[in-house]
């Protein structure tokens, strides 16, 4: 049979920005919402997991890095057809398919979009019915084998629980009684009804508060957070404390109103049954419920906590870090000042959603970042790996590639310029003849491509993360290139040593088939891949010899033999898209240059037309502080020599790194190197440095009203499907 080559009308790139759009979400069709993160050492083959269990119109418990499929991303339109798939090539990879540096997305409502009560409480019992199924089912087999085993055993299975016969329904308890009891007989005037009246009024009342402890089990962590924060915490952070008292609000009030419908209904259905159990069980589905919600609050109330708490010093320090390099992106100046002669400078300054406000917390999740312009809360809320702990001035520039995930989305439109700027770039190339490939066509499945196009929707839908590299090597130089180089092999390496994985970094990654047969890639680039494009941009920079280093360090981690062609995989189990998709590697390498100049040249109306590297950019003067600095850390000295001049905390991190790195070169064991060296002696230069620039927004005063509500004063329930 004849093939044919889909043209280019086929491949459906849409106009933009004007409808650049959202990516398509698969999370949709597991019935979970967008505010939650991979993480970084989870299978991305998890996310389809919950497909394959078969609950009723309810997904199995996830962990939080199964929570998300891709994120928000611009969605260019590849299109395969419906027939279009082959046969399943199976991928046995080295090591997990782990995701990293992930942007956490939000709906960027004003609340969270939360079930209605009747909502909550159908598919909470539609859950416990299933699970009821299962645990019949369970006992049955539990008999059928009991009556297969020895004679000898004659007790069979444990006794039953012994139900108490006198208890009546929730229904029949919940029904408001007389507080007087119709007692025969005659009651003296000595003593009256009056103990009967007052027994029953208080027991009416502990009866309709029986509830308070269950839910303040749950929700008093997060509202004793920001409590404190809304009497200690900076007049800045005081939004995200209101939006986040008000989110548990709403979450509270559902609870108070579910529960008692749960256990009535349950009630109903196990009459036998005590009410202690059946209110276990009733929490347990609810919980499942919003499981998602709380979650997300934890997230920033948990930051809140450990700041309150003053365990991690390294937290604030982080905080310290991404505020001044913020600064240092929006003003040139680390303390956020824009004088007259900065305004002239910056022409139509941009615009910004929330700014410089950040949170950090430890957690078993990241490295990654939750933009605030996503959601509600209003604040950047950056996750760090608990194992991080010890090392987190070292790994500091990875989270100046968070950082410009939360600058990506803050600013009104340059998410969608840029991912403009790239895609053009690459197809004036290819049409101006400078950018050419071994291969002019693809075949996916059934369906073959042009190259240029493949290679266009690849790069467009990994546009975020490649900025964010980009603009990470603009902020901190080659250490950024060491960072994560370092960072992704020990990532791939995790629980197994660097030796037993045959490659620290992956040439392969995953896609995803949308509900119309888009075709829709994750966003990083493969590891392998991912650290060209880095050398890309330290070619542009001025780095040739950084640059060359970088891929011959890639190259070694990419193990042997040497790949020559990326690949994606379905993330999807149950899907029948089977094939996998490979693009030669020196064909995809061929955009890096153009796109990492769009990236860094293009002038964007979001930024007052000038140009990203109009704001940040690296240079020999700013990697000679860095070199210097570097030597005093590999002494573990903390000292900042005093004809230096300016340093700040980009600084800093970018010279524990080369430290370490340095070390490492040198023969030092490298855990003494990260642990007893270059961390503690970072630490204490970063804490030199923020005493230089005083905090310029001053903790809120005490007599600020906390604005925590009460739990008989919850906010109301927003109706599902409201618009908010």
């Amino acid at each position: 049979m004849k093939k044919s080559t889909t043209s280019a009308t086929a491949i459906k790139l849409a106009p933009m920005p004007e409808h650049l759009g959202e990516m398509p979400y698969l999370g949709h069709k597991y019935g979970l919402g967008r505010e939650s993160t991979h993480h970084r050492r989870s299978s991305a083959s998890q996310v389809a997991r919950s497909a394959s269990e078969k609950l009723p119109n309810y997904p199995p418990l996830p962990t939080i890095g199964e929570l998300v499929s891709f994120g928000v991303r611009p969605h260019l339109g590849l299109q395969l057809n419906e027939g279009d798939f082959g046969e399943c090539d199976q991928h046995h990879h080295e090591g997990g398919c782990r995701n990293r540096l992930v942007v956490l997305a939000g709906h960027g409502k004003n609340d969270y979009p939360l079930p209605n009560v009747d909502t909550a409480v159908r598919k909470t019992l539609e859950y416990i019915d299933h699970q009821q199924k299962l645990a019949e089912q369970i006992r049955a087999a539990r008999r059928f084998l009991a009556q297969r085993q020895s004679a000898r055993r004659r007790h069979g299975f444990s006794p039953q629980h012994v139900h108490d016969k006198s208890k009546g329904s929730l229904s029949e308890l919940a029904i408001v009684q007389s507080l007087i009891p119709q007692l025969g007989g005659i009651v003296t005037p000595t003593t009256g009804s009056t103990l009967y009246s007052a027994a029953g009024g208080l027991e009416a009342i502990m009866h309709k508060g029986r509830y308070f402890s269950v839910i303040a089990e749950r929700l008093d962590p997060l509202r004793g957070a920001t409590f404190y924060a809304s009497k200690h915490y900076p007049a800045k952070y005081q939004p995200t404390v209101r939006s986040l008292n008000r989110q548990i609000g709403n979450v509270e009030a559902l609870y108070a109103e579910a529960i008692p419908r749960l256990l009535s209904a349950l009630q109903a259905r196990y009459p036998d049954e005590p009410e202690e159990k059946l209110l276990y069980v009733a929490l347990n589905g609810l919980d499942r419920q919003l499981m998602e919600i709380l979650y997300v609050l934890s997230i920033w109330t948990d930051a809140f906590a450990q700041r309150r708490d003053g365990r991690y010093e390294q937290l604030e320090l982080l905080v310290f870090m991404v505020e001044q390099a913020f600064h240092l992106f929006r003003t040139g100046n680390v303390t956020g000042d824009c004088d007259a002669k900065c305004q002239e400078r910056l022409g139509k300054a941009a615009k910004y959603h929330i700014g410089d406000v950040f949170t950090a917390r430890f957690s078993n999740q990241g490295p990654a970042t939750i933009p605030g312009a996503k959601g509600p809360v209003g604040a950047h809320a950056i996750e760090v790996p608990h194992d991080e702990a010890t090392i987190l001035t070292i790994m500091g520039p990875l989270y100046f590639h968070e950082l410009r995930h939360d600058v990506f989305a803050d600013i009104p439109g340059m998410a969608d310029e840029i991912t403009m700027a790239a895609v053009v770039a690459i197809q004036k190339a290819y049409q101006e003849g400078k950018l050419k490939f071994k291969s002019e066509t693809i075949k996916i499945g059934k369906q073959t491509f042009r190259t240029v196009d493949l290679v266009t929707q690849i790069n467009g839908q990994t546009l975020s993360e490649t900025d964010a590299d980009v603009v990470a090597i603009l902020t901190e130089g080659p250490a950024f290139m060491y960072s994560m180089l370092a960072s992704f092999a020990a990532f791939n390496a995790k629980g197994r040593g660097v030796f037993e994985p045959k490659r620290l970094l992956r040439p392969y990654s995953h896609y995803v088939i949308g509900e119309e047969g888009e075709l829709i890639f994750e966003p990083h680039m493969p590891d392998f891949a991912r650290a060209y494009v880095v050398a890309a941009a330290l070619d542009l920079i001025g780095c040739p010899a950084e640059a060359a280093e970088c891929r011959a360090l890639a190259t070694q981690a990419a193990g042997t033999p040497t790949p020559t062609k990326i690949s994606w995989h379905n993330a999807d189990s149950e899907s029948k898209f089977k094939f996998a998709i490979e693009v030669p590697l020196d064909d995809l390498l061929a955009a890096a240059p153009f796109v990492v100049d769009a990236i860094v040249n293009t002038p964007l109306e979001s930024l007052g037309g000038r140009k990203t590297s109009d704001h940040i950019n690296w240079n020999p003067h700013r990697q000679e502080k860095v070199d210097a600095l570097a030597e005093v850390l590999m002494e573990g000295k903390s000292q900042i020599p005093a004809d230096m001049g300016d340093v700040y905390g980009t600084t800093v991190a970018a010279a524990a790194i080369t430290a370490y790195w340095g070390l490492c070169k040198s023969g030092t064991n490298p855990i003494l190197a990260a642990e007893k060296i270059v961390d503690p002696a970072a630490r204490l230069m970063l804490l030199e440095v923020r005493k230089r620039f005083p905090d310029p927004d001053p903790t809120v005063p005490a007599t600020v009203e906390s604005v925590a509500p009460s739990a008989s004063s919850v906010a109301p329930v927003a109706s599902e499907g409201s618009k908010t």
